[in-house]
């Protein structure tokens, strides 16, 4: 798919329920296929986190524009940040 970047607020993401702020939207490196999702607050892995997408400009693998879809149910994954180096 076309990289999102930008376009985050044609997303929506839910943690537990309520509304989350995303602050960017990419693809992930190396695989055109997930969409990587950065939220203002961090999670702490226990969440339940569901994301909708309202059809946008976002365009398919296979040509045409991505569909809409609704609270679907997210993987997380930890993200290790670097020790800063002293």
């Amino acid at each position: 798919m076309s990289d999102p970047a930008g376009k985050q607020s044609q997303f929506t993401v839910k943690v537990n329920g309520t509304p989350a702020a995303i602050t960017s939207v990419n693809l992930k490196t190396g695989d055109p296929y997930t969409i990587v999702l950065n939220l203002a607050t961090p999670l702490v892995g226990t969440e339940t986190v569901l994301v909708s997408y309202t059809q946008g400009d976002v365009t398919a693998t296979t040509g045409g524009f991505l569909l809409s879809f609704t609270d679907q149910p997210v993987t997380l994954t930890a993200r290790l940040l670097p020790s800063p180096r002293t």
